[in-house]
């Protein structure tokens, strides 16, 4: 499940990921955070813990979800995201998305080296 609250007083989405995700949660939650017009379409920080995610996904289903991804970001000037992750795997996954990814408008972490 992913659940999202937008947080007036820090100007930033919180976003919790927990349980089995799969790519149809992904791309569903992408829709929705496309669609909120209480979201402001300047500067969009997001702010995820997927410390009790399961992700039920795979490097394979990467390029589907940088697509999905592109789309979902291209009415935001610029989208800044941090995660929260707690396991190697997941840790993993996200620097492999994360180098999968060239979409100008998301500001992402540069993975340490």
């Amino acid at each position: 499940m992913i659940t999202y609250y937008f947080n007036k007083d820090l100007n930033i989405v919180e976003t919790t990921y927990s349980g089995k995700i799969f790519i149809q949660d992904l791309l569903e939650f992408g829709e929705k955070i496309a669609a909120d017009p209480d979201l402001p379409r300047d500067v969009l920080r997001i702010f995820t813990n997927v410390s009790r995610a399961e992700y039920e996904i795979s490097p394979a289903h990467y390029p589907q979800l940088v697509n999905a991804l592109r789309s979902h970001v291209e009415g935001f000037k610029l989208v800044k995201a941090a995660f929260l992750q707690e396991t190697p795997r997941q840790t993993a996954l996200s620097m492999l998305f994360g180098m999968e990814m060239s979409i100008p408008n998301l500001d992402k972490p540069e993975p340490n080296r």
